[in-house]
């Protein structure tokens, strides 16, 4: 059980990395400075690779939140774990 749990836990995981994040992203804006000469400078933009966008999905609370009944059936199919689930245990040797 603890398994199966774990495996759902890293699907979803993978789903929410996959999907855009909800609300506007965060943007970066560099800031103004002003320098010990008097000059104003610009501190520089972060960089930000797209790979990382999505990381923010990933929280203990929104994988929590798709080990619910209701999302996670829709989730199983979309991602395939219907194929390859056993959804009655195996034959019970006495």
């Amino acid at each position: 059980m603890l398994i199966g749990k774990r495996l759902l836990q890293i699907q979803i995981s993978i789903y929410l990395l996959s999907v855009p994040l909800k609300g506007a992203p965060k943007e970066y804006k560099p800031s103004v400075y002003k320098s010990l000469e008097g000059s104003l400078y610009q501190n520089p933009e972060p960089f930000v690779h797209e790979d990382y966008k999505t990381l923010e999905n990933v929280t203990g609370q929104r994988i929590e939140g798709y080990m619910s009944e209701t999302r996670l059936m829709p989730l199983i199919e979309e991602v395939g774990l219907v194929n390859v689930m056993r959804w009655k245990p195996a034959e019970v040797h006495h």
